[in-house]
């Protein structure tokens, strides 16, 4: 028996089901067998990814109490407390990147434009910040916040393939440390904010496709590494710097 509650379980079945499938696909299930898998341009693709929607969490986090129509105090507490807590997280990213060897002095000159696949991520998560019901943005937070348990074999995996410290991988593992007290923040909140059916019903839709937007970003990152891989165009050739550090050491 549990007394976890119903709506919490739906929400669980309902992610576990959306990870089953997305880590089912060929880029998941074929990762750690890839050539991408060691290959430090292809972490450093997140990471300049990481940077990017990282840097809107904070802010997107906070709109989402600017735009509350209701007197939910407990929610809006957890909102701005939150949206606090996130500042600055992109700076980890950045930190990453110049570890790996990424030549980025200045991230305002510097730092590559995000991928249409990582614009469309942030920009869909203002949207659940600024319009309808807003709890909804809880769905985003919830999944978030214990992501790197799911991924905990692929940064396994990376780690050894790539050759990697703590420090070189500061975002993943600084993260996992500050998400296991937000996780149980968030679930708190959603018990709190979330009174009625409509209300869980925004909270699992939002859930399942920030949680595809977010796929659909690392499979781009795939397909620029692929670029790289093969020579083409791209605007990241700053990455291939990586590669011949890593081929002659």
């Amino acid at each position: 028996m549990t007394d976890r509650h119903p709506e919490l379980e739906a929400l669980d079945a309902l992610l576990e089901h959306t990870w089953a499938e997305l880590l089912s696909r060929p880029v998941a299930a074929n990762f750690l067998t890839s050539p991408a898998s060691a290959d430090r341009r292809m972490l450093a693709l997140y990471l300049i990814q990481a940077y990017h929607y990282a840097s809107h969490t904070s802010r997107n986090q906070a709109a989402v109490g600017v735009s509350m129509r209701t007197s939910n105090v407990h929610y809006l507490k957890y909102v701005y407390e939150h949206a606090l807590e996130e500042v600055g997280h992109e700076l980890m990213a950045l930190h990453d990147l110049r570890a790996l060897g990424v030549a980025i002095e200045d991230p305002a000159r510097d730092m590559p434009a995000p991928l249409p696949e990582t614009e469309v991520l942030i920009a869909y998560l203002y949207y659940v910040a600024n319009f309808g019901n807003p709890v909804q943005r809880l769905g985003y937070s919830y999944w978030a916040e214990s992501a790197y348990g799911v991924g905990q074999s692929f940064l396994d995996g990376i780690t050894a393939r790539m050759n990697l410290g703590r420090e070189q991988l500061t975002f993943f593992h600084v993260h996992a440390d500050i998400d296991a007290k937000h996780a149980n923040d968030v679930e708190k909140a959603l018990l709190k904010a979330c009174e009625t059916p409509a209300d869980w019903k925004a909270v699992r839709r939002a859930a399942e496709t920030s949680l595809r937007l977010n796929w659909a970003m690392i499979e781009a990152e795939f397909a620029e590494w692929e670029k790289l891989e093969a020579g083409e165009p791209s605007d990241y050739t700053l990455l291939n710097q990586l590669s011949q550090e890593v081929s002659s050491s």
